[in-house]
């Protein structure tokens, strides 16, 4: 079993791999950064782990836009970024776009 531990916020990113996000990806993954990482039913957005070094990632629209970014800026990173993209709560439509799970 591996421990993950941290929660890099977007400037802590920025400051410790020494570039710069685009000021709208910057908002963009601000608005959808998880404090914690375990997403609820239909919740998006993204998660970068501390130790070891791994980012965690919603299904749908939202989870997608937040890994492209990250991925445009891959090389800027000083450490391969492993990932996991989506997780088993969520729930998507037929477009792929997260929609909130309805009670039963």
């Amino acid at each position: 079993m591996e421990i993950m531990l941290g929660n890099k916020c977007v400037a802590e990113i920025e400051q410790e791999h020494g570039f710069t996000f685009a000021d709208d990806e910057r908002e963009f993954l601000k608005k959808h950064w998880h404090k914690v990482a375990d997403f609820k039913d239909g919740e998006c957005g993204w998660h970068m782990f501390d130790l070891p070094p791994f980012l965690e990632v919603s299904n749908g629209d939202i989870g997608k836009k937040c890994l492209d970014i990250f991925m445009k800026h891959n090389a800027d990173f000083k450490f391969i970024i492993r990932g996991g993209y989506g997780n088993s709560k969520e729930q998507t439509d037929e477009q792929g776009k997260a929609k909130i799970k309805e009670e039963e």
